[in-house]
């Protein structure tokens, strides 16, 4: 490893992260100059690559002590692999990754940073759709003390152009009255209405009793788990063996993000507050005011402060069940 910068005894240090297969990933690890007893350490996934998008809250946990680390997957930025040369769809991409693309990267990145720096503690932060990836990463190394969950995507992406629940009632209330007008129809004929948003409007209708039936018998399984057609189940999977294994998860919700308005109607209501050991397990925390880039400073002072409170109180939940 090389150091890039040291300033106010926050270092900054290029690594070079060696994988299964003789796979090769970059990172930088940031960390307190002069190390302490009971290290915690902290491993984030992000969508882009790992300089300066995150780097805020890099230093900032490396002010209160910890080593963190962030790094780019195989074929992503300055990491060799993949095919340059095959042109993947967008869509298809962001499925490949809901489907826990990351999760032999995130596994390497665990091991390495354990042969390396030997923290105490390791904990994994994963971004949007990268969440499947630390969900299944954690819950094959038991090395991992908790798990972040920023912005998690629990509904697939649709290879086919769909609604989004926020959209979805504002466009009923548009488009549906215009179903029952002479009108709109003689406009869809002769080519002078938004027909598309029409046939969604269509499909959101015949399709919403479907969905609502499924959570109607949701309410009376004694084992609750999602039931949106839509659900991921691979992050489901992951996030039920985390459970299991009473590893702690902190979900960071935005306030003004789509992704949490699903979050929380198809995992959170149904699910996580249906279930003590899940309610016990899972934190949720809502940041008012923020957005799914999670850019803005208020958002920044939610965040860090919540990571900080989450492994504050798990510190004192350890204690007490030695104590006991």
């Amino acid at each position: 490893m090389g150091t890039l910068a040291t300033r106010s005894g926050i270092v900054a240090e290029a690594a070079t992260i060696s994988g299964r297969g003789g796979a090769r990933m970059f990172g930088i690890v940031s960390r307190p100059e002069l190390a302490g007893a009971g290290q915690k350490a902290l491993i984030i996934l992000g969508k882009t690559a790992p300089g300066d998008v995150w780097r805020w809250l890099a230093e900032s946990l490396a002010r209160a002590g910890w080593i963190v680390l962030r790094f780019e997957p195989c074929g992503l930025g300055d990491s060799p692999g993949g095919n340059p040369d095959v042109d993947v769809p967008m869509l298809h991409y962001f499925r490949g990754v809901q489907e826990g693309a990351y999760t032999e990267h995130v596994e390497d990145a665990i091991d390495w940073l354990s042969r390396t720096h030997g923290p105490d503690e390791i904990h994994l932060c994963g971004i949007c759709a990268n969440c499947s990836s630390v969900l299944a990463a954690a819950a094959s190394r038991r090395a991992v003390a908790g798990v972040i969950l920023s912005t998690p995507a629990v509904l697939y992406v649709q290879l086919q152009p769909t609604l989004r629940a926020q959209h979805a009632e504002s466009l009923v209330t548009g488009y549906g009255r215009r179903l029952f007008r002479p009108a709109a129809y003689i406009n869809f004929l002769t080519g002078r209405s938004a027909y598309h948003d029409i046939w969604q409007s269509v499909g959101w209708v015949l399709g919403r009793p479907q969905v609502l039936a499924r959570r109607a018998l949701a309410r009376f399984d004694r084992s609750p788990k999602p039931s949106h057609p839509h659900f991921n189940q691979r992050f489901w999977e992951a996030f039920r063996a985390v459970m299991e294994r009473c590893t702690p998860v902190l979900a960071l919700l935005a306030e003004n993000d789509s992704d949490t308005v699903e979050f929380t109607r198809e995992l959170k209501e149904p699910v996580i507050d249906r279930c003590r050991e899940y309610r016990e397990g899972c934190t949720v925390r809502v940041l008012a005011g923020a957005d799914h880039s999670l850019v803005a400073d208020n958002a920044r002072e939610q965040m860090l402060a919540a990571v900080l409170e989450w492994s504050g109180s798990m510190e004192g939940l350890a204690r007490a069940t030695k104590a006991g």
